[in-house]
């Protein structure tokens, strides 16, 4: 399948915004189609110049655009979404944001952490994304089946998968507003039935109060791998 990146940078000066770089650098080769990164400025961020220098090795397209802290990623989510528009039942985009950015201290390694477990469970076994996405129309990690964002369902973190022959058939362009207008985004337009979920249920109550062992999402994908050797039908590919 094609697949793509669109992800919301926030570049705060002396935040952990150059590890979520990074972490898209060391994955890059999951994305095969293309690449595109908005850059959200304000006066607390870094200068343009070094935003672009860190992106260079991403080889992604660059959106600029000015920081709204009413809305945040709400406010540029379409934008870069419609330049990847297509009904390509083989095409799908992988969305995430620079988690945890506004935060110092204790509370930035907390969210470094979820943020680790969701680039790990979403870009590290590709093969796994596929096979679900052959059945459903998102994937993701943590869902949760609650009001929020203007929807009944989301992936909380807001890192998710999704198909586009599914979602661009809709009425793609309606959107919540608030900062939580992107994480209640697939809710407004896809059933929890379309949807798979990468991680097992918990209650996401304390989510990102304490921090996720490695161990933990390690468990996660070792339970996911048998679906890598799923054929579209449904039965085991032979080895």
């Amino acid at each position: 399948m094609k697949r793509n990146l669109l992800f919301h940078l926030y570049p705060v000066e002396g935040s952990l915004w150059e590890w979520h770089v990074g972490q898209l650098v060391k994955h890059r080769r999951v994305f095969n189609g293309r690449r595109i990164v908005t850059i959200a400025l304000d006066e607390k961020t870094v200068p343009l110049a070094e935003a672009e220098r860190r992106l260079k090795r991403l080889e992604a397209e660059l959106i600029t655009a000015a920081n709204d802290p009413s809305r945040g990623e709400t406010r540029h989510f379409l934008r870069g979404l419609g330049r990847l528009k297509s009904l390509d039942e083989h095409e799908m985009t992988f969305y995430a944001h620079a988690k945890g950015v506004t935060h110092r201290g204790l509370k930035s390694l907390v969210m470094q952490s979820w943020s680790q477990a969701m680039y790990a469970m979403n870009l590290s076994a590709v093969g796994v994304i596929e096979s679900l996405m052959r059945r459903h129309c998102a994937a993701g990690c943590f869902r949760q089946e609650v009001l929020h964002g203007g929807s009944w369902w989301h992936y909380s973190g807001n890192f998710f998968w999704v198909k586009h022959s599914a979602l661009f058939a809709r009425d793609w362009r309606r959107i919540g507003g608030g900062k939580y207008g992107v994480e209640g985004y697939l809710g407004r337009h896809l059933p929890v039935e379309e949807s798979a979920a990468l991680t097992p249920f918990r209650h996401f109550t304390d989510l990102y109060k304490f921090a996720v062992p490695r161990e933990e999402y390690r468990g996660w994908l070792r339970a996911l791998r048998p679906l890598r050797l799923a054929r579209p039908g449904g039965a085991p590919a032979s080895r």
